[in-house]
């Protein structure tokens, strides 16, 4: 990532796995949450209509630090576009935000067509709103199985997991 996102928290961490001498790219992301000083000191965020009004034209319309990590992922990853990719972690953003949006010209969303593709990952506001924060992507020589939201009460997120075949294989 470059070098303004250092220190942020923003990041990706990939490496390429033997998976039955088939090799396949997973990565973990990270991007920055540059609304994270609206949060309490629980985690929780108490904001009125029009900010969160705000905050979802700029994660839709403007070129935030997300996008332009996200952008950058991408292109990185396309130097060895032929690597089946697996790309998961806390994207900070909402689905058909620009930054998803960026990721998805060249990766799947896994909960696409799923239950799963619209429940929340970020179960830190008040409310029955709880927005999906959290992804995980896979490559056009992947194929998602199943994804869903895992519901365990660690943390401040809900995980993604998602099963995938490579070439009718399983990927676990």
């Amino acid at each position: 990532m470059r070098d303004d996102h250092i220190g942020k928290g923003a990041g990706a961490l990939c490496a390429v796995l033997d998976h039955e001498g088939r090799k396949v790219r997973a990565c973990s992301v990270h991007l920055d949450a540059n609304w994270s000083d609206m949060r309490a000191a629980d985690g929780r965020f108490e904001l009125a209509i029009k900010e969160w009004a705000k905050i979802l034209w700029v994660e839709f319309f403007a070129p935030t630090s997300r996008y332009l990590a996200a952008r950058e992922l991408v292109d990185r990853l396309q130097v060895d576009s032929d690597l089946p990719t697996l790309l998961g972690g806390d994207f900070n953003t909402v689905p058909w935000s620009y930054p998803i949006r960026t990721i998805t010209r060249s990766f799947r969303d896994a909960s696409w067509l799923t239950r799963s593709y619209l429940e929340g990952t970020y179960h830190k506001l008040p409310g029955p709103l709880q927005p999906r924060i959290d992804f995980v992507f896979v490559s056009p020589s992947l194929q998602s199985t199943q994804a869903e939201v895992v519901q365990c009460p660690t943390g401040d997120h809900y995980p993604v997991r998602a099963n995938v075949r490579l070439s009718g294989e399983p990927l676990h």
